[in-house]
């Protein structure tokens, strides 16, 4: 009997170890139960370069073939080249079948229906969770076609539509695409401009013999950095493992961070789209709020998840949202993230202001204080995020609970603690007017959690 791990059904997509959790076999019945749910005419399929991926892909297929749904099949892609063919040509369903930054030994399914809307935890994926444990499946007559697609020089130019190629002037650039999918699309992109480029890693290896393809940790960042010293770099660019998020290093060799960059393309959208709405979550929020007020903007808040943060930006028409986890939102882009628009538009700006990547993000260093996000493990985050709610509720303090809970003490300080999706975690981030009172906050709120 093929058995389903409940567990690797998450908030925001399927994901587990393979083989341990994600099989040949049970990928199959994976598919089966989304064409059950869904009920697709037409599903378009891509995938990154995991030993996972790679093992499960042809079953999984299969599985929408036998319930007789048509495949398109775009081969290795980044997944927001996935979400680039649901909006372009009106699929019922398209599947990035990844481990996104995980481990090697991750892979799984990032699930995204008609309209480049996702399947999230509220809105289908507990039905497919049931519908796969239950593995019973209605007898289809005429199995669907497969046929396989490339639509990379369509994806190219609809990138290429958020900026003016000419402005760019010829910088020098350092890459890292960890091995991941990534790595020859962006450097075909970059052929395309009059910059200088110097790589590392980007040749697809589902092994990831280098580091992580997570650009979200410092230590998965050190031969970048290293690079773009090296080599006196104008910029340093890094993508995870499945290309949908980017992060930046000056030419310094000193990380930016993804409060900052929500800030810094904030500002590129809207002076691209004057009076937008942008879409942000409550992480962190001083520097976004006062860049969109600068810009003359509309700031709209939204819990953290990329299917609440599209639904957001859908509801109030929003040009641009942002996440610290790096994931970049465009309206234009079928409300979906894409991390090479991200990238062309911080180099189109550094072109045309003709400034220092560093000094460009100088204002925000110097202005806004912050700790970071601090993760603790807490064996009822629900109860931890009512205790804190609770010790600060009676002391005038601002609270709010879009997302966990926000106390806030006017510009003095503010910090946010909410609880994690996927893992028995809350997620403690707070900003400042000094360090100092950063530290005090920090320590003072930490000890709240861990007792």
């Amino acid at each position: 009997m093929i058995t389903i791990d409940p567990t690797i059904f998450k908030a925001y997509d399927i994901r587990g170890f393979y083989p341990s959790q994600i099989t040949k076999e049970n990928s199959y019945i994976i598919a089966r139960a989304i064409c059950e749910f869904v009920k697709p005419k037409t599903v378009v399929i891509g995938k990154d370069v995991r030993v996972g991926s790679n093992s499960v892909y042809k079953t999984f297929i299969e599985g929408f073939l036998d319930s007789g749904v048509n495949v398109d099949y775009l081969g290795e892609v980044t997944s927001d080249s996935v979400y680039f063919a649901v909006g372009k040509y009106n699929y019922d369903l398209g599947i990035a079948i990844t481990g996104s930054h995980n481990p090697k030994e991750y892979t799984g399914f990032k699930l995204t229906k008609k309209g480049v809307v996702p399947i999230s935890g509220d809105s289908g994926m507990n039905e497919i969770r049931a519908l796969a444990i239950k593995g019973e499946f209605v007898k289809v007559e005429n199995r669907g076609q497969y046929k396989e697609i490339d639509l990379t020089e369509e994806y190219i130019n609809q990138v290429f539509s958020f900026i003016n190629k000419t402005t760019i002037k010829p910088l020098k650039i350092a890459l890292d695409t960890g091995n991941g999918v990534a790595g020859p699309i962006i450097l075909d992109i970059l052929s395309k401009l009059p910059v200088e480029v110097f790589s590392i890693y980007t040749q697809k290896d589902g092994n990831f013999p280098n580091h992580l393809p997570d650009p979200l940790k410092e230590e998965n960042l050190v031969d970048l950095k290293a690079l773009v010293v090296k080599n006196k770099c104008d910029i340093g660019v890094a993508f995870d493992g499945d290309g949908d998020r980017v992060f930046f290093v000056d030419e310094n060799g000193n990380s930016s961070n993804g409060y900052f960059i929500t800030a810094f393309l904030s500002k590129v959208m809207l002076i691209k789209n004057p009076g937008a709405s942008i879409v942000h979550e409550p992480r962190l929020t001083w520097a976004i709020l006062d860049t969109i007020k600068e810009f003359g903007g509309v700031p709209e808040i939204s819990k953290a998840g990329h299917s609440l943060i599209k639904e957001t930006m859908r509801r109030t028409n929003s040009a641009f949202g942002g996440e610290t986890s790096g994931h970049f939102y465009y309206r234009d882009y079928y409300y979906a993230d894409n991390g090479v628009i991200s990238m062309l538009l911080v180099l189109e700006l550094m072109s045309k202001e003709n400034r220092k990547f560093s000094d460009m993000l100088k204002d925000y260093f110097d202005k806004y204080f912050f700790s970071g996000e601090i993760n603790n493990i807490v064996s009822n985050p629900d109860q931890t995020i009512s205790q804190i709610k609770a010790n600060y509720s009676n002391s005038g303090y601002l609270l709010d609970e879009t997302d966990g809970i926000t106390v806030e003490n006017g510009r003095e300080w503010r910090f946010n603690v909410r609880k994690s999706n996927t893992e028995p975690l809350v997620r403690l981030n707070v900003e400042a007017k000094s360090k100092e009172i950063v530290d005090v906050m920090t320590k003072e709120v930490l000890h709240l959690i861990q007792n």
